[in-house]
């Protein structure tokens, strides 16, 4: 309501400067009002809608826009779930930015990237051009509770090196690639199938026409002495390579060797193999996929017995 104070105000105007509480010190204590519109006081309590010229605070959350407050110019917000704001743009809960079609939001502790277009519904678009950084302010000896995740294509990536994951070091300026896929045994498979016959084992990825890094250990347990184990990375056919397999027992080398993807190898002689002993075997090398398909570890023994790929044997994939 107006002032009544004659000596204040006039027509229900402010007609001098300001007006203040008595205990009115600057930016200390009491409240002040100003005849430009400018104000001060300790605490202020809002009941409804905040306007400003450029955002909105209200009972659903507080809402930035640029260049001014209207549809399709939120630009941030802060809200506890999601909505659509007084201007008809949709927005998301938790503390968001949006920018080009892509939104970083932080919710529940949670840091994501999100496809989205202001005013609409989330939607997928086909391309992104950006960096996220992560840094720390300083090294750590202390475990971060919780994990990164960087998303690509599900399964082995099989576009092009550029359309892929990467990480810039900044000691050697090198690029590297960060996308890898481990396919784990998660029980122990027999292998009882006599050469030329295979076994296809649960160590198996989905590939594409580049070239993938082939690393990993396989623990093998020997259930019939005398009889040795052979391996066979198959890939789609045309596919080039060379991977390597060093087989040992308690430290001691028992056999290495390489082959070309395709390619049915004996490790060892079948001599050198004790029932009940458990073998471990590395596996590195470079895979050509000559198409798309898959990668797959298959497996046969020299003889009637059989072996054991344990669980836990594991390969890891990598798109180079």
């Amino acid at each position: 309501m107006p002032f009544k104070n004659y000596s204040l105000t006039k027509g229900g105007q402010l007609t001098i400067g300001q007006i203040f509480s008595p205990d009115y010190i600057a930016g200390t204590s009491g409240w002040e009002i100003r005849k430009d519109g400018s104000a001060e006081f300790n605490n202020l309590t809002i009941r409804g809608t905040f306007n400003g010229t450029d955002f909105v605070i209200n009972s659903s959350g507080a809402f930035f826009y640029s260049p001014s407050e209207g549809a399709g110019n939120l630009i941030a917000s802060i809200a506890p779930a999601g909505g659509t704001d007084p201007y008809g743009n949709s927005y998301v809960s938790g503390i968001t930015s949006y920018n080009g079609g892509i939104t970083v939001q932080l919710t529940n502790g949670t840091l994501s990237l999100t496809p989205f277009t202001v005013g609409h519904s989330p939607a997928l678009v086909t391309s992104f051009t950006g960096e996220l950084i992560l840094t720390a302010p300083r090294e750590t000896n202390t475990d971060i509770a919780g994990q990164a995740l960087l998303y690509s294509e599900a399964g082995l990536p099989s576009s092009p090196s550029t359309n892929t994951l990467q990480v810039s070091d900044a000691l050697d300026a090198n690029t590297y690639g960060t996308q890898r896929l481990t396919v784990r045994a998660a029980s122990g498979q027999g292998i009882s199938t006599v050469t030329p016959s295979t076994t296809t084992t649960a160590l198996t990825a989905a590939c594409g026409a580049r070239t993938y890094r082939v690393s990993g250990t396989l623990f093998l347990t020997c259930n019939t002495s005398g009889i040795n184990p052979l391996i066979e990375m198959a890939a789609p056919g045309g596919s080039g390579g060379q991977i390597a397999y060093t087989c040992s027992r308690a430290g001691t080398l028992i056999a290495t060797t390489e082959s070309a993807p395709n390619f049915l190898l004996g490790i060892g002689a079948g001599s050198s193999y004790t029932s009940g002993d458990v073998y471990v075997c590395y596996v590195n090398g470079v895979i050509v996929c000559g198409g798309s398909g898959s990668i797959t570890m298959e497996m046969a023994v020299s003889a009637t017995g059989s072996f054991t790929l344990d669980s836990n044997s594991y390969l890891d994939f990598m798109p180079v």
